[in-house]
């Protein structure tokens, strides 16, 4: 029996606005359906990097990858805190070339 709690919890921990579901391309060219959440996505992506490089990385990930369906009514928030990490990871790699 799913419950109103249950529906809740669902959402709190894989909400819909994380969620992607679509045709992705294989690498052979094949093309299939995927059912995608950004958090695994994020660990893909960032697995290989550092501290403040994957912070700043999986940030502007989320912000991207939600922009349309979180904030309907204001897509432009999250497109601008997006931006806002893109300028953090610009900084980072300066900072780390520096060095």
């Amino acid at each position: 029996m799913v419950t109103h709690e249950t529906r809740y919890m669902d959402e709190a921990i894989s909400p819909s606005h994380y969620q992607f579901t679509g045709w992705v391309t294989l690498e052979d060219g094949t093309r299939v359906r995927a059912n995608i959440e950004t958090k695994e996505y994020i660990k893909a992506v960032c697995r290989t990097l550092d501290g403040e490089e994957a912070w700043a990385v999986s940030n502007v990930i989320k912000y991207i990858s939600r922009y349309r369906t979180k904030h309907k009514n204001n897509v432009q928030r999250d497109i601008n805190k997006a931006i806002e990490y893109c300028e953090f990871l610009k900084e980072i790699i300066q900072d780390k070339a520096a060095e």
